[in-house]
């Protein structure tokens, strides 16, 4: 079994319900278990009050991915929780 901070860690954050400012410690947080080696940050970047993320995004190196508010979360969600983490358990990297 790997070691705690070998581990590939995937962070996902959900922008239009989580604040920008905490970003720091996140990523202190997530650095106890190992690498962050997929970044990303889901919202509706036409709303205003996502441009805070905008600079964590940069300064963290995630990927800002649309998920327009007229969408159903379930929609936005399941490729997320279910065909990434599947794929990265199977291959074993990560592209």
């Amino acid at each position: 079994m790997k070691k705690e901070k070998d581990l590939f860690v995937a962070v996902l954050i959900d922008g239009d319900n989580a604040s920008s400012e905490k970003m720091e410690d996140v990523m202190r947080f997530v650095s106890r278990y190992g690498t962050a080696v997929v970044r990303r940050i889901y919202g509706d970047w036409t709303k205003k009050k996502l441009s805070g993320w905008k600079d964590a995004a940069r300064d963290y190196s995630f990927r800002m991915v649309q998920a327009s508010s007229f969408v159903s979360v379930v929609f936005v969600w399941l490729p997320v929780t279910g065909i990434i983490p599947c794929w990265h358990n199977v291959s074993g990297r990560v592209a």
